[in-house]
């Protein structure tokens, strides 16, 4: 893609310099382009935000996925627990084993769906993994379910109660955990029955059901928004390519009119370098002329025209004169 951008770039330089030499444009349709440029940078930095609003749903999608992959397989781990407890006879749950043994298959599969699977064939709903009737039967047969896990979880890992309103969870062990952050970002509309909200999913549990369960149905819609929007964004993918290519072709014929302003400013002083020594003769007759100009003025000022008055020297040589030739004659 970067060649095609560097095509459109040249593509466009090219066709400036040939429409500004066969058509002689001038600077009037440069300041026009210049107007028209800044329009399109405009344009194309809207493009650019929506760029990165696609680029911001696409990674909401695939962290999305991780955790409902990661969650699955976190809730199918503690499944397989309980089921192996059940073959054991340490726990005698019919509800909860049964449970075990049916929703294995689905939590697998939960944990492989990528982002094109599990917003299509993830849980609906809470009884899509806890009972598959979605009547009123279907709906007390899951609250029943939910009822024996916890009782499993209080055999696992029993609470102690310290004092009225103060209560010990069991350590963590390897049958005992916190469950992530992450996987508990739901909880169920409906509480237990004689289960305090407080107590219910968090604390070590033996498994996380509580709030697992209702995490899987939340990314599951999130996904199919976010899996909605990157399909559109895919589609505009295309379109704001060609966009970006348009943009590259007026750029071109952005850089053809710096170039070519830079051009004749060039050959403007190389003209006017050539014609500096002829302009400072011709500048310096006139300086010349009007120097001598001065020094005739200031003569006639000093002597100006017509008959000169006698000064007293010349009246005392005329004397001198006169009595000379009074002498000389007999």
């Amino acid at each position: 893609m970067f060649v095609l951008l560097a095509i459109a770039l040249s593509t466009g330089w090219t066709l400036v310099v040939l429409a500004t030499k066969v058509f002689d444009l001038g600077d009037q349709f440069r300041h026009g382009y210049d107007q028209f440029w800044y329009a399109m940078a405009i344009s194309a930095g809207l493009f650019f935000v929506a760029d990165m609003d696609a680029t911001e749903s696409r990674d909401q999608l695939s962290e999305s996925v991780s955790n409902s992959q990661a969650a699955s397989a976190y809730l199918l781990q503690q499944v397989r627990r309980l089921e192996s407890d059940c073959e054991t006879g340490q726990i005698k749950l019919p509800l909860a084993c049964h449970w075990a043994l049916r929703t294995q298959n689905s939590l697998s599969q939960f944990a492989h769906y990528g982002a094109k699977l599990y917003w299509q064939l993830g849980p609906e709903d809470m009884n899509t993994l806890y009972s598959d009737d979605r009547s009123t039967e279907g709906f007390v047969a899951a609250q029943a379910l939910r009822q024996q896990l916890h009782q499993y979880n209080l055999i696992r890992c029993p609470v102690v109660s310290l004092a009225p309103g103060i209560r010990q969870p069991s350590p963590a062990s390897r049958h005992c955990q916190t469950p992530p952050p992450t996987f508990c970002t739901a909880f169920p509309n409906t509480p237990l029955k004689g289960v305090s909200p407080r107590y219910g999913p968090y604390g070590t549990v033996a498994i996380a059901n509580e709030c697992v369960v209702p995490t899987l149905v939340s990314l599951k819609i999130k996904q199919a928004r976010l899996a909605s929007d990157a399909a559109a964004n895919a589609r505009m993918r295309h379109i704001r390519w060609v966009f970006f290519l348009w943009i590259a072709l007026v750029a071109g014929g952005k850089v053809a009119n710096a170039s070519i302003r830079m051009s004749q400013a060039i050959r403007q002083q190389v003209e006017n370098n050539k014609a500096a020594p002829t302009n400072a003769t011709s500048s310096a007759l006139p300086s010349r002329r009007a120097r001598a100009l001065r020094r005739l003025a200031k003569a006639r000022q000093r002597h100006p025209t017509g008959p000169r008055p006698p000064r007293l020297g010349d009246l005392g040589r005329k004397g001198r004169k006169a009595r000379c030739d009074e002498a000389s004659t007999p």
